[in-house]
């Protein structure tokens, strides 16, 4: 059974998936060797460099009754087990990857109500890219400035889909205490959450529905996954 399709360049791998929920499989996985207007939370756009410079796919997760948070943070703790061998980096709730505080990975989870038995898991990695817009100096990094060297994007896609794929192939409803332990140990200390407050909030502990418990100047607040 095919799993893997490599498109040579597409808007957005999770449009692409999306459009065509019904004929895909679950575990099927797209890879855009360029792609033009990928997006991240917040309608953020992804930025994506020239073709086969990092790493953007779409696959296709089977749920059940499962938070989206939930998945959110599963997939966002696979993210990192996998990134941790290339780079010192940490999670910064819900699922982004970070080095020294700088972007270097995101994921989207989608639903559709059409098809409320799958996710469309969207995750951007940015692999051997070394120059990014003005606007994003300070603010994202890739493996290639946190090494000092490129890495293999076709084998790091692989490495990622088999963590995601055991990450959620028993998921329960909630996150148990193990799994917020593990989290809690590799998580960066700070949330932006500029509706909240300007300065970041301080980071306290995932909670087992995904959400997170921070430390705002008011006191303690609990943030919802943000659309």
């Amino acid at each position: 059974m095919r799993r893997f399709t490599i498109l040579p360049e597409v808007d957005s791998t999770s449009n692409w998936v999306t459009a065509r929920l019904e004929a895909l499989r679950p575990w099927h996985t797209v890879r855009a060797r360029l792609q033009t207007a990928g997006r991240g939370r917040l309608n953020r756009t992804w930025f994506s460099g020239k073709p086969d410079h990092n790493l953007a796919f779409s696959m296709v997760v089977p749920v059940s009754k499962i938070q989206p948070g939930v998945i959110s943070a599963r997939v966002g703790l696979a993210l990192y087990q996998v990134l941790c061998r290339y780079a010192d980096v940490k999670v910064r709730w819900p699922n982004d990857i970070v080095s020294q505080g700088q972007k270097l990975a995101g994921v989207l989870v989608t639903l559709n109500v059409s098809y409320p038995h799958v996710a469309v898991v969207g995750i951007g990695v940015n692999v051997n890219n070394e120059d990014f817009p003005p606007e994003l100096t300070g603010v994202a990094t890739s493996l290639a400035l946190a090494t000092g060297k490129h890495t293999r994007i076709n084998r790091l896609w692989l490495q990622i889909w088999k963590e995601v794929r055991a990450m959620l192939g028993e998921t329960l409803p909630v996150i148990d205490q193990n799994f917020i332990r593990r989290y809690n140990s590799v998580a960066w200390p700070f949330v932006k959450r500029s509706e909240i407050a300007e300065a970041p909030l301080q980071f306290q502990s995932l909670l087992e529905d995904g959400r997170a418990l921070c430390l705002a100047p008011e006191g303690p607040v609990t943030l919802d996954m943000a659309p």
